[in-house]
């Protein structure tokens, strides 16, 4: 019987993750759905970065991509979208895990939301040794959500509005349909608000988010995420109060 052809890609924009790309590629052999196929865009800058652990996998589905020079986030998350070979693709964090089904919530959410230019699922939030934390921020933030029950559908002046209550989109939950995105991509002026950014243009833009309330992701909160790091220094909250305005 010929294999069937994958349907959807997890594409790991690396830099220096390595204690827990292991973990993330564990993560993705145990998917519910078996039709998926795995890159790793490795953008280190210098050797060994993620190759060692990648190679370490055998499986057919897995490939991995040193870039010739440091692209920068954005430009690597970039890569990620244009590297897929399927219409579906998630940017998996080299720190985080799916839930064994990510996948098959994804591929089945889609049948529900054709409209959809990107879904998106709830998270647990876990800490350094995959062991379910709490986090204030993320509780409040379940509090902004439009419904939580119900698919949300974001779209037009109140998806906008919604988010702009506060931004309670996990970003690598986010599967996107690349037929639907086009040539729309990840703006390299941005570091922390990359994700957003590009959330809210696609709403100006007409297109349609829709949320699942399925937990399928573990987000990874720990002391040396870039996350954390960028918000350190003003530079975090600068970008935000930026993009705000141009909003």
């Amino acid at each position: 019987m010929k294999e069937a052809r994958p349907t959807i890609t997890f594409a790991i924009p690396f830099y220096a993750e390595a204690a827990y790309l292991g973990r993330a590629i564990e993560s993705v052999l145990a998917q519910s759905y078996p039709h998926w196929e795995l890159v790793v865009c490795d953008d280190s800058g210098s050797p060994p970065g993620a190759e060692p652990t990648v190679r370490s996998y055998t499986d057919g589905r897995i490939r991995y991509q040193r870039n010739e020079r440091n692209l920068g986030l954005a430009a690597n998350w970039n890569r990620c979208l244009d590297s897929a070979r399927t219409d579906f693709v998630t940017l998996l964090h080299a720190d985080d895990k799916l839930r064994a089904n990510y996948a098959e919530t994804m591929i089945r959410s889609w049948q529900r939301s054709p409209e959809a230019t990107a879904l998106f699922s709830r998270a647990q939030i876990i800490d350094k040794a995959d062991r379910a934390t709490f986090s204030f921020p993320d509780l409040v933030k379940r509090f902004l959500v439009p419904s939580r029950s119900q698919p949300v559908v974001l779209q037009g002046a109140a998806g906008i509005e919604a988010l702009l209550r506060g931004d309670f989109i996990i970003c690598p939950t986010l599967c996107y349909r690349m037929g639907a995105l086009g040539s729309a991509r990840f703006d390299e002026r941005w570091r922390f608000a990359t994700d957003f950014e590009l959330i809210t243009r696609l709403i100006l833009e007409g297109h349609t988010l829709v949320g699942v309330q399925d937990v399928a992701y573990d987000y990874r909160r720990h002391p040396d995420a870039a996350t954390v790091k960028l918000t350190g220094n003003m530079r975090r909250f600068e970008e935000e109060v930026a993009l705000y305005d141009e909003l």
